[in-house]
């Protein structure tokens, strides 16, 4: 199986097109042994400061500037659903 991962919905469509007879399922494309999907808006974000440490909810001088010490990353509440299609076709 070769996965596909576009940037966007039009763009997946368009490979899709370009491989052949597609079949839409929920969150991809299927075509033969292939497998288009896509990503959309940013699927990850950068945590709030807040989200390290609740202090960081109301900034004050002393505590700037806020360096975490691992920089992590979250999923986008409204990508949730397709970044699940996405993970689960990546470790089929």
């Amino acid at each position: 199986m070769r996965l596909f991962i576009a940037e966007k919905p039009s763009l997946a469509a368009e490979i899709a097109k370009g491989l052949g007879s597609a079949t839409k399922k929920t969150g991809y494309f299927e075509i033969g042994n292939d497998i288009v999907t896509w990503a959309y808006g940013h699927v990850l974000r950068q945590k709030n400061p807040e989200e390290y440490n609740e202090k960081y909810k109301v900034w004050k001088m002393e505590d700037l500037p806020i360096i975490p010490s691992a920089w992590e990353l979250v999923v986008s509440e409204n990508c949730r659903p397709q970044f699940a299609v996405i993970k689960k076709l990546i470790l089929q």
